[in-house]
């Protein structure tokens, strides 16, 4: 065989074998192997689906090997889908096109700042477009790509957003109706809600007016700054009652109103007693908010004693500590305590029988109480007064069941609790949980179990704490 034979064979072989350039192009990649909840949700599509990759062709090798990533992983759910499936690559820098698709999508050019602390712009994000079977219109999803270490991140984000397009989000009505928030904040809160909790949709509802609730299988009743009166209480009650399921976030100790002198000349503020007109509603259902704050010396994160809501979680108060680490603050963590009545105080359904109260988060037990009057000063190190006696304090409780009317008396009552759909209710003495959750990975997770456990649809909790940072 003559050296032109020989080099014609080898061309043979090579263009067989798939190389760049010859025959059908690259090899690709095979697909990944997906959690069962993926496998799950991407069995449910049954309609047409494409995934558009919006991507720069020219990118670091960080970002590069994550957008490898996140086209196997597509197709990986495309492995599994019941109906087509498509995966569509498209570069926004080279096609005007695809450029105009992108901003249609609010996937804009944006700045990432990779590991050797330069920048780089580029276009990175996924649009998921998902027609059910019958449906004339498409129903869209986008996963933005905000910095190159969302790997451990994209299979959740993409398995959030099936879920939210094979079932629809439900709602979670922010009951308002208190001076909770001043209305300019009101939508804005609204939004951070929607971002916050992508399988929720966030509607506020005016408890104090007297139309009907819109239905819904979570509500959140946030600190008011106006007591809520007895027909408030009445409403939320039967709200309750007819099976719409709560988180309350409740403080038991509030910043003290100033008249505007006082506030002029920036006199130290106190925290006193809240006023929020709910003792007499919360105790029914065996958890009362006391008038104080814990204060915990060693600072850690909080423990829980129930295994399937997370894995761990930060307070707001500890935001320097890591999961899992031994790192002390510098101050200790402020939140309101729970008391757990075994015995509900003028009712005759007791706990155990119709429904069951358990603590949910409690505090190390080198942790004491504040009582009002009382300044707080964020750069001040307090300390347990000598003498004081320290222990564990319950600062969170699930409460799970058939409840019992607040305000339906005998012999009404035990038909009226017979005739009651099961509910669940989770009381956190504590606002800045879900006011800095944005900031605090396991707070955010903590609270989205939280909403997922309360509408009894768990289904993405498994996929959620593999995000958690690892110590």
């Amino acid at each position: 065989m003559n050296r032109r034979m020989l080099w014609m064979f080898g061309l043979v072989v090579v263009c067989a074998g798939g190389w760049t350039g010859c025959g059908k192009g690259k090899k690709k990649d095979p697909p990944l192997k997906l959690h069962p909840v993926s496998r799950q949700l991407a069995g449910e599509l049954q309609g047409r689906m494409e995934a558009l990759v919006f991507v720069s062709e020219k990118l670091p090798s960080e970002l590069a090997d994550l957008s490898r990533f996140a086209v196997r992983l597509l197709r990986s759910y495309a492995k599994h889908s019941q109906g087509p499936f498509k995966v569509t690559v498209l570069s926004p820098d080279t096609s005007n096109k695809a450029k105009r698709q992108a901003e249609t999508y609010g996937i804009p050019r944006m700045s990432f700042r990779l590991k050797k602390g330069d920048l780089c712009e580029a276009f990175f994000g996924v649009a998921l477009r998902y027609r059910p079977p019958g449906a004339s219109t498409d129903r869209v999803e986008v996963v933005r790509v905000i910095e190159p270490n969302m790997r451990s991140q994209l299979e959740y984000l993409f398995t959030e957003r099936l879920l939210r397009l094979v079932r629809g989000r439900q709602r979670l009505l922010l009951l308002t109706g208190h001076h909770e928030l001043l209305p300019r904040q009101k939508s804005a809160f609204l939004k951070v809600l929607a971002k916050l909790f992508g399988a929720f949709e966030a509607v506020q509802y005016n408890i104090a007016a007297k139309g009907p609730p819109p239905k819904a299988p979570v509500a959140l009743v946030l600190p008011p700054n106006r007591p809520w009166s007895l027909e408030e209480k009445k409403r939320l009650d039967q709200l309750v009652l007819r099976g719409t399921n709560l988180l309350v976030l409740l403080e038991g100790m509030a910043l003290q109103k100033q008249p505007p002198a006082a506030a002029s000349q920036r006199s130290p503020r106190q925290l006193v007693e809240a006023k929020h007109g709910l003792g007499d509603l919360l105790v029914k259902w065996g958890v009362r908010v006391q008038p104080a704050y814990v204060m915990d010396s060693e600072a850690r994160p909080l423990m829980h004693r129930r295994g399937e809501v997370t894995q761990s979680i930060e307070h707001p108060a500890l935001l320097s500590i890591s999961i899992g680490g031994t790192k002390l603050m510098a101050r200790p963590m402020l939140a309101s305590p729970l008391t757990l009545t075994k015995d509900l105080v003028g009712a005759r359904i007791q706990p155990g029988k119709t429904f069951r109260v358990q603590p949910l988060l409690v505090t190390s037990p080198r942790s004491w109480l504040v009582k009002g009057p009382y300044v707080f000063n964020a750069k001040r190190r307090d300390r347990p007064p000598t003498g004081t006696k320290l222990g564990r304090f319950v600062v969170a409780a699930m409460v799970e069941g058939r409840l019992p009317s607040a305000y339906v008396i005998a012999p009404e009552l035990g038909k009226l609790v017979r005739g009651a759909k099961p509910s669940r209710l989770v009381v956190v003495g504590d606002f800045d949980l879900l006011k800095l959750s944005p900031h605090v990975p396991a707070n955010r997770i903590f609270l989205q179990n939280i909403l997922d456990w309360l509408a009894q649809s768990e289904l993405l909790k498994p996929l959620r704490v593999r995000t958690l940072p690892q110590p």
